[in-house]
């Protein structure tokens, strides 16, 4: 969100560490002859507000680091006077004006070696304050009925002095700008719980945050892991990726390694996550019959029939096989793999027997979004079945490792043939909602598409939008995978004092 980090730099990071300013507080200041003593003291800071002009803010890719400079802001020190000539003492008044050229300091995101897996820190490499001598001045003098040019012999301890104070304060503010930044920054949880499972998404960093002369670009882990066994985020596992399409015109951009799904599966072999597939699948086709009864699936196993009045509902119970090898790689416009399904078939209450088996496909895949309903279309290309395993239920037998041994062509084309009416209808996937219910945002198009290794998502928010998303994520309590998170900055939202970076 980095129009909104501009405007976060400008308006309270910027001011508050201009407000440090105020702290300055110079020696006090006094010549002494043997007819004569003239003294300021007590001398209290002041600085005159910026305007927008004044304060540049510029993202160094290079340096990956914030440079902000303000420019030829004045300071004022008012101060309290006193003179003694001979046996007359008097008390008065005094104000020093003092322009500081140039205040500039550049800041970098550090991950801690301590703490959250993504906590910042920040160092401060550089960090200058530069005011001319003939920029500080006596501006204003009044003590008792004295005139003002008898205080002349003072002014070189005022330049002396007052310089010194800004050489000390210069020391302590690489100090007061880190407190600062911690005071600002936007936390954002380690790891989530998923809504309603057993499971967590980690939003630890692999890496700090990149800033680039037009955005800035966020990585998280975003492995899925059983909640009550924990994760330790020790290195990045994800081949590297884009993390940026200029040619995407959308302002958020989502870059999902596969390496996110690899872990979705793992941990759902790992607890036997199941799915229920009922008739509401194939609800949409609007077919004139129910076929999840034993009267259509006793055609492909007889002996269902044997067991169960043609009308039983039929149910499925699908998980990822604990034993078979699966392993699914996103491809360009598509997925390729093995996927080894556990399918357990549950006639009425009954488990009537158990369906195991290694598939191997490559499909295309492409994402539409209709009346903000999100499909996946496309075609399975190939297909292959591996160790298919039957295991009795109250059904004993089944003939369909025999058939799917001995007439291969066909069943591969049966199961081609039946997908591709389903995909190319298009199967719903509930994207939007779910980012709308996470970031709370109201989303109408979104924009999917598979590439090697990866999947990239966008879109686009206004200024409001990307305010309400950002402070969702703050307090996340559910998030599905996020592996790269980044926003590009359009000219026509940039603002004329520079560029801002993620706190």
């Amino acid at each position: 969100m980095r129009d909104i980090l501009i405007t976060k730099f400008r308006e309270i990071i910027v001011p508050q560490i201009m407000n440090e300013f105020r702290t300055i507080r110079p020696e006090d200041m006094r010549t002494k002859h043997w007819y004569a003593e003239f003294a300021l003291y007590d001398m209290r800071a002041d600085i005159v507000p910026l305007t927008p002009e004044q304060l540049t803010i510029n993202t160094i890719h290079d340096r990956n680091s914030l440079y902000v400079k303000v420019s030829g802001f004045q300071m004022t020190f008012q101060a309290s006077a006193y003179a003694r000539i001979l046996f007359f003492g008097m008390h008065g008044h005094g104000e020093i004006s003092m322009k500081v050229e140039t205040f500039e300091f550049e800041v970098q995101p550090q991950l801690r070696e301590d703490g959250k897996y993504n906590a910042l820190t920040y160092s401060v490499p550089t960090l200058n304050i530069h005011v001319n001598a003939g920029d500080i001045n006596i501006h204003h003098l009044t003590i008792g009925f004295l005139p003002s040019w008898l205080l002349d012999p003072i002014a070189n301890l005022v330049i002396h002095n007052c310089q010194s104070a800004i050489n000390a304060f210069t020391n302590e503010l690489v100090t007061m700008i880190k407190k600062i930044l911690d005071e600002h920054k936007n936390d954002i949880p380690d790891q989530v719980e998923l809504p309603n499972t057993q499971l967590s998404a980690s939003l630890s960093f692999p890496n700090v945050p990149t800033l680039y002369d037009d955005r800035v670009e966020i990585p998280f882990d975003g492995t899925i892991f059983f909640t009550k066994d924990g994760y330790d985020p020790t290195q990045d596992h994800a081949n590297p990726m884009p993390s940026f399409d200029a040619s995407d015109p959308n302002n958020i951009q989502f870059f999902i390694n596969q390496h996110v799904l690899k872990t979705d599966i793992a941990t759902a072999k790992k607890m036997n996550l199941r799915f229920e597939i009922t008739k509401d699948l194939i609800e949409p086709f609007h077919l004139p019959d129910d076929v999840f009864t034993v009267k259509y699936f006793g055609l492909l196993f007889p002996y269902l029939s044997c067991h169960y009045d043609s009308n039983v509902p039929i149910k499925i119970s699908l998980g990822v096989d604990r034993d078979l090898e699966t392993g699914v790689t996103f491809t360009q416009g598509g997925m390729a793999g093995k996927f080894s399904p556990n399918l357990q078939i549950f006639a009425g209450n009954d488990l009537a027997f158990t369906l195991r088996m290694t598939a191997g496909f490559t499909a295309a895949i492409d994402f539409k979004v209709n009346d903000k309903t999100s499909f996946a279309h496309g075609a399975l290309n190939t297909v292959t079945l591996d160790s298919v395993i039957f295991e009795k239920g109250t059904v004993e037998d089944s003939d369909l490792p025999d058939l799917v041994k001995h007439f291969e062509e066909i069943v591969y084309g049966a199961i081609k043939s039946t997908s591709n009416i389903i995909l190319d209808y298009g199967v719903t996937i509930p994207v939007i909602p779910l980012f709308n219910g996470i970031f709370k945002i109201d989303l109408e198009m979104i924009y999917m598409k598979f590439m090697n290794e990866y999947l990239q998502v966008s879109f686009t928010l206004d200024i409001h939008q990307k305010i309400k998303m950002w402070k969702a994520l703050q307090k996340l309590k559910g998030l599905r995978t996020v592996s790269k998170l980044q926003d590009l900055l359009k000219p026509k939202e940039s603002c004329n004092i520079g560029n801002s970076k993620l706190m």
